[in-house]
């Protein structure tokens, strides 16, 4: 049986298996709204097992609205959808 290839999500959030949390970071909160720090994304410095350290947020989508969504890994170009995240 052929495996389905792999979806965006798969090729995006994949790179973060084995990855070691180096530090967090409280959210920075929303300075056109005036939200306090609390009301921030929260943010990790990760390391990748490439050696690769990147600053991470954990926020809502893709938009930044809801729980599900984690900013700052690499551009993945999905072909299948014609557009880069």
């Amino acid at each position: 049986m052929k495996r389905p290839a792999p979806s965006w999500h798969d090729k995006y959030y994949r790179r973060l298996e084995g990855a070691q949390i180096l530090a967090f970071h409280r959210g920075s909160g929303d300075s056109d709204t005036g939200a306090t720090q609390d009301a921030g994304f929260p943010r990790f410095t990760v390391r990748l097992t490439s050696g690769e350290k990147l600053d991470i947020e954990i926020s809502g989508d893709e938009e930044g609205n809801h729980g599900g969504f984690i900013f700052g890994l690499p551009v993945v170009e999905d072909a299948q959808k014609g557009y880069p995240h």
